[in-house]
């Protein structure tokens, strides 16, 4: 047992050592594993059909421009300190306010494992069964099947997950290309089609499908063995990959004038390498998402092993997947789309500005620091309400605008009535 605990070590209670960080590349691979999933594509998809082409392409490549340049910060926090991102929100949340942060974290991946792993089964039962004609199976059975493979991945943590996507990426983009060629060679794009939603909007949903992931990032960039690698993984990750990707996925729904993907895969003749493409998809996203969720319980409890937190994360998450409630559940996780990012700001500005780029590791940390969670309540509430509201925003995206309050609200209450360095 002693062996399994060694190979399954993954650093989520410390800082990873020099020997064991790897390249940009590396942690780019993982990271466009992930983000190569069912939920992406249909709201490419989405987005694509409401924008028409050429103004999608502007809105995805503006969404990448933002994305790259959060996660690239986000990823110098990581390489510099060596923490993931719930031993990064000490610092600035204090050791107890941290576990509430990432509890509330911890509610938000085990929903979308949830619903991503929900989605896979319903769309292998659909396209099963239409190129069968015949029902297979059901969508128990490969819910189930797939929670296990993604369970027996994630106890590996970040080796896992490296080997994965080394293998699953480039399999998954050569799929999508096919897709991609089918389409345009099997259809004739429309010569122009009347938006139904402004540029600026477009940003704002391509931002705000990506950027939870982003206040999470350091997870991986922990690994980086410099600061370039980080910038770079987040270059090629989110500033070159999420507009790929999200492009790709449009490009057939505008060709075929399916808005239904599972459908356009059948119309484009890749149903039997749909399913393929569904099952690394879902593999690698959720394979990640539980690497995650454990790295989140490592903080709420020290006393259980990390391998056995991935094994309890898979449970939970597989066992929240079977409610009925799920599409209920679902708003809930929207609506803590926009409490989550307002983390980023706080721990970018505690560690540029206030800590000046140096965690002390020997620092007694307080407790609860109130300076943090002022800042948090306040850039949720005023994310929410801009995304409510048309009242003015700072720049169009609620999600960044959430980032944008807490950011500088949390540096003028540490200014007056903060200590963010312990003496």
């Amino acid at each position: 047992m002693q062996n399994f605990d060694q190979l399954t070590e993954d650093y989520s209670r410390g800082s990873v050592p020099d020997a064991a960080a790897v390249n940009g590349v590396q942690i780019a691979i993982v990271m466009i594993g992930a983000m190569i999933t069912l939920p992406v594509f249909l709201a490419g998809a989405q987005l694509g059909s409401s924008l028409g082409l050429q103004q999608a392409i502007v809105a995805f490549i503006g969404a990448g421009i933002v994305l790259a340049i959060l996660s690239a910060a986000s990823g110098v926090v990581a390489s510099k300190s060596r923490l993931t991102t719930w031993l990064i929100i000490r610092y600035s949340f204090g050791t107890f306010g941290a576990k509430i942060v990432s509890a509330c974290v911890a509610v938000t991946v085990l929903g979308w494992y949830a619903a991503t792993v929900d989605m896979f089964a319903r769309a292998v039962e659909t396209l099963l069964t239409a190129i069968t004609e015949s029902s297979v199976g059901n969508k128990y059975l490969y819910l189930i099947s797939a929670s296990l493979l993604m369970v027996a991945t994630a106890i590996f943590g970040f080796k896992a997950l490296d080997k994965l996507s080394k293998l699953a990426v480039p399999l998954m983009l050569l799929l999508l290309i096919g897709m991609l060629y089918n389409a345009i060679t099997g259809f004739e794009l429309p010569a122009q089609t009347v938006p139904s939603m402004s540029i600026a909007q477009g940003i704002s949903s391509g931002i705000g499908a990506f950027i939870v992931a982003v206040a999470m990032f350091p997870d991986l960039c922990r690994y980086a063995r410099s600061p370039k690698d980080a910038i770079g993984a987040s270059i090629a990750s989110y500033g070159v990959a999420v507009p790929s990707i999200m492009l790709i996925a449009t490009v057939p729904i505008i060709a075929t004038g399916e808005q239904n993907f599972l459908k356009m895969l059948m119309l484009v003749g890749f149903g039997v390498f749909g399913l393929i493409l569904l099952l690394l998809a879902t593999w690698t996203t959720n394979a990640y998402n539980l690497y995650s969720i454990s790295l989140v319980f490592a903080t709420l409890t020290e006393a259980v092993k990390k391998w056995k937190l991935v094994i309890v994360a898979g449970i939970i998450g597989t066992a929240l997947s079977m409610l009925p409630i799920l599409d209920n559940f679902l708003h809930f996780l929207h609506f803590l789309a926009i409490v989550i990012p307002p983390i980023t700001g706080i721990y970018l500005a505690d560690f540029f500005i206030v800590h000046k780029q140096q965690f002390d590791a020997e620092a007694v940390l307080p407790t609860f620091r109130p300076t943090a969670f002022i800042s948090w309540i306040a850039g949720a509430l005023g994310g929410y309400l801009l995304s409510e509201t048309d009242a003015i925003s700072f720049t169009t995206v609620a999600a960044l605008d959430a980032v944008i309050i807490s950011f500088v609200l949390y540096l003028v209450l540490e200014h007056f009535i903060g200590n963010a360095k312990e003496k």
